[in-house]
């Protein structure tokens, strides 16, 4: 991990505020995942619904709708101080409005396996182990490309492998 650097707190909260303008600067422009990396910046420096509302904002504008929802969901779930900005207030209501025009878009994987569990079954998206307790369930995932393997192995230790070829068994 790098060494955490020591900032005073106005040091911090100015450093935020020049991320967020350079965000909302390059979100205008279109440039969305640059926009991105400076207003994760900002929220890393000083945590804010704004911060929260326009990284959501620029998820969804890069095809990342999963992490878009649930950046949203953590949004609309803060519970903001009896004193909030106005600002805070106003991004945590547009988040709620953009959390529903967002979750019918984002994309879900149900893998079925026959028989149910088999001994040994190691199922992997994109080369990562997926959690046997998923098999069944649809899961949400980004919108895009995605490679499934396994393996699974039966009562007399015949190994059979499974992925976008088909499969073969050992």
């Amino acid at each position: 991990a790098p060494p955490k650097i020591e900032m005073s707190d106005n040091d911090r909260k100015a450093a935020a505020r020049a991320a967020y303008l350079e965000g909302v600067e390059l979100q205008e422009k279109g440039k969305h995942a640059d926009a991105l990396q400076r207003f994760r910046a900002a929220q890393r420096l000083v945590e804010a619904p704004t911060h929260l509302l326009r990284i959501a904002q620029c998820l969804t504008a890069t095809n990342k709708l999963l992490d878009a929802q649930e950046t949203y969901e953590t949004l609309v779930r803060l519970e903001l101080a009896a004193g909030a900005p106005e600002a805070f207030k106003t991004a945590q209501e547009q988040g709620k409005k953009d959390l529903e025009k967002i979750k019918p878009r984002v994309p879900t994987l149900r893998l079925a396996v026959s028989p149910a569990q088999p001994p040994g079954l190691v199922i992997q998206l994109n080369g990562n182990p997926m959690p046997n307790e998923l098999v069944g369930i649809a899961r949400p995932l980004n919108p895009g490309t995605y490679r499934i393997t396994g393996t699974a192995t039966d009562s007399s230790g015949n190994t059979s492998e499974f992925g976008p070829s088909g499969s073969t068994s050992r």
